[in-house]
């Protein structure tokens, strides 16, 4: 494998020579989120970004400077592949499209939270403070995590998919494809693109630092512990030299280790919360006993986790829930 390297001003691009015709080039963008970077990549022909960046004048600008240094332009992209519906990694779509005839490729089930992005957002802006509220913060705490939600919609711009994918769809190169992957759990329709026995470009369903599970969500619900497992569990089986992730490095000889430790972690959690929950507990209280006092900027995640394996055990019968002031959890018997 031949490794170009370039240093830019706001980033790296990297540029994988793998196939003889084929050169990957990776753009890593500012967000304003606490992942930090985001990744996108570019592979031809058809000349195809993967993800964008959110909708900000910084990442836009790093994103031109990208392309040109790769000798592209916006109008050049052919085709926007989507691998799930968060802003950092859909935010930029519209703009590109209106630069360029493009056509948008996204997740079936995540196309109408990329299409109805603003309607979306406005409907649950009135509630988001009580939904916050559910999970057992202060008041003052609540109020500051839900001033997230105005950040999030200035993020990105809703954009209509012209191609949904799924489980079992293939996106075509000239010199091979990308099978789609379908590993639902950090939004409903995430998807992951792989190319056999070489190369997997996970979106964020495989980070290094991160867990897969995505910031608890005020426009959907998420689909829970055990289909995230069963995403990396199905990843875990492929036959890959080098995964490409949403934030982070490409992963190369921790791949493996990497999915592995994720899908213990579930497991652990799992094992672990209902001796956490002898008496009624809230969520925050439980993601304090299990993550510590993280910064604020962090605790959405946590919650997330909590309530994303809570909801699995409540499934299973191995804890109870009731609502007062909060939501509460109890282990069974």
């Amino acid at each position: 494998m031949i490794l170009t390297l370039c240093y830019h001003s706001k980033g790296f691009i990297y540029g994988h020579h793998l196939l003889p015709a084929v050169k990957i080039h990776h753009f890593r963008l500012p967000t304003q989120f606490p992942v930090g970077m985001v990744n996108v990549y570019l592979i031809g022909d058809p000349l195809t970004l993967i993800d964008t960046g959110p909708k900000t004048q910084d990442a836009r600008n790093v994103l031109e400077e990208s392309l040109r240094s790769a000798g592209y332009e916006l109008g050049d992209i052919q085709r926007v592949v989507l691998t799930h519906s968060h802003v950092d990694h859909f935010g930029l779509a519209s703009e590109i499209r209106a630069e360029s005839s493009t056509d948008i490729y996204a997740p079936k089930s995540d196309k109408p939270t990329i299409q109805e992005f603003r309607e979306l957002m406005e409907k649950s802006e009135p509630s988001i403070l009580k939904k916050v509220l559910r999970f057992g913060f202060p008041e003052k705490v609540a109020k500051k995590i839900s001033q997230y939600h105005k950040f999030i919609m200035s993020s990105a711009e809703e954009v209509d998919v012209d191609f949904e994918l799924d489980e079992g769809s293939s996106l075509r190169f000239n010199d091979g494809e990308l099978r789609v992957v379908a590993t639902p759990a950090h939004t409903n329709g995430s998807i992951s693109l792989y190319e056999k026995g070489n190369r997997l470009f996970a979106g964020d369903s495989v980070l290094e630092d991160y867990s897969g599970e995505g910031v608890f969500s005020v426009t959907e619900p998420t689909p829970g512990a055990m289909m995230q497992l069963e995403g990396l569990q199905t990843l875990a089986k492929l036959d890959t030299k080098i995964i490409y992730p949403g934030h982070g490095e490409p992963i190369t000889k921790e791949r493996k280790r990497i999915i592995s430790g994720r899908i213990e972690g579930i497991n652990g959690m799992l094992e672990q919360i209902p001796g956490m929950l002898v008496e009624w507990t809230t969520p925050v209280d439980l993601s304090l006993r299990i993550f510590g006092d993280l910064k604020l900027m962090f605790v959405p995640y946590a919650i997330n986790e909590v309530m994303t394996c809570c909801s699995h055990l409540l499934a299973r019968g191995q804890i109870m829930m009731k609502e007062e002031k909060a939501l509460m959890f109890k282990a069974v018997g």
